[in-house]
């Protein structure tokens, strides 16, 4: 493709990098006299910065996803659950090796934080598996939840939300056996 000075050219994305949402707007581009790049956005005609005058840049945002380690009480979030997530093809080797999804190789491991939600950036779109190690004090251990990362810009939330420990007191007779009011 040959640049010529003064002309204008669009700039349009037809697909993303994974783990990035395609741009969804154009970029408008030209060449003044002296060499330098000029870009625009192509719907406000509006000037846009790049790091140099030789570079056209063609923006995107990575994926966002975010984690939410609730309880399943009082739905908020909850501190203390050692989680990790897995691509779907290593938690199901794995399970299928060790009978056990949560030995896969972790791409990311945190401890949940009260009142806090995860925000993990540029995961690729694709199926993973988020799996609990540890489960906050006073709560139950949660089963490991499948979820689906997009990058067609829609939001990527989870949920995954922690029964509390219920203990049960009751007082018997101890020559009958019987329970006491």
């Amino acid at each position: 493709l040959v640049i010529e000075k003064g002309k204008r050219y669009i700039l349009e994305e037809q697909s993303s990098p994974d783990a990035y949402v395609k741009f969804s707007g154009m970029i408008e581009f030209e060449l003044d006299n002296s060499g330098r790049v000029h870009t625009y956005d192509h719907s406000t005609g509006q000037e846009l910065t790049t790091p140099d005058d030789l570079t056209v840049v063609m923006p995107n945002d990575a994926t966002k996803t975010y984690i939410s380690k609730t309880s399943a009480v009082t739905g908020e979030e909850i501190a203390g659950a050692h989680l990790m997530i897995c691509t779907e093809s290593n938690y199901l080797s794995a399970k299928d090796s060790t009978g056990k999804g949560e030995n896969c190789d972790a791409i990311v491991e945190w401890d949940s934080e009260a009142g806090k939600e995860k925000q993990i950036d540029a995961l690729e779109k694709g199926t993973y598996y988020l799996i609990e190690t540890a489960a906050p004090a006073g709560y139950k251990m949660t089963n490991s939840v499948k979820f689906e990362v997009k990058n067609d810009g829609s939001l990527n939330q989870v949920e995954f939300k922690n029964e509390p420990i219920k203990v049960v007191i009751s007082k018997k007779d101890q020559l009958t056996g019987k329970r006491l009011l």
